[in-house]
């Protein structure tokens, strides 16, 4: 103490800054530079978490309205199951497009190509050849579009034959 008390006072006062500066820096470096690097490292965390956050609502929401398409879906589900082919029944369906063809005054040969099964990609591919007029040709069309199935109709060649028309196409039937 003696020590101090002989120092004049610019000399304390130096002594004094220099101490509080030192304990600053101490602190700075020792104390708030860490901190702030946790921080920066838990604030990059929790942005990383909101992300994921984010992301899981945004599951969860989609999971939600998945369940609501499938209650919707489930009530109808034998309406549904109705359009589709029941595998080893296939000849109600061909019986149906040949009382179509009846019905329009069309001449039709079917062939089902049986490679393409239930096992390879669910639908029943039948090659069709009708002939007959443009007006029961285009109703016969029609009529196999209104059928209880679900068919696809595709890569249709018509051909214009004097009084006749023959129409070869491809249809598909699904599998339930």
């Amino acid at each position: 103490m003696k020590f101090i008390s002989k120092l004049n006072l610019t000399t304390k006062i130096y002594i004094v800054g220099g101490v509080v500066a030192i304990t600053l820096l101490g602190l700075l470096v020792f104390v708030i530079f860490p901190l702030q690097s946790d921080v920066a490292t838990l604030s990059a965390e929790s942005y990383d978490k909101r992300i994921t956050l984010a992301i899981y609502e945004q599951q969860r929401a989609n999971i939600e309205i998945t369940r609501k398409d499938y209650r919707t879906i489930q009530n109808d589900l034998e309406n549904i199951s109705k359009v589709f082919v029941v595998p080893d029944n296939e000849l109600d369906l061909i019986s149906q497009l040949e009382d179509i063809a009846i019905d329009n005054d069309i001449t039709q040969s079917i062939d089902i190509d049986s490679s393409s099964g239930l096992e390879i990609n669910g639908a029943l591919l039948i090659s069709i050849l009708a002939s007959g007029t443009w007006n029961s040709i285009v109703h016969y069309f029609s009529d196999i579009e209104q059928m209880d199935y679900y068919v696809t109709i595709g890569n249709i060649t018509i051909i214009d034959e004097a009084t006749r028309v023959s129409a070869t196409f491809t249809a598909n039937a699904f599998y339930q």
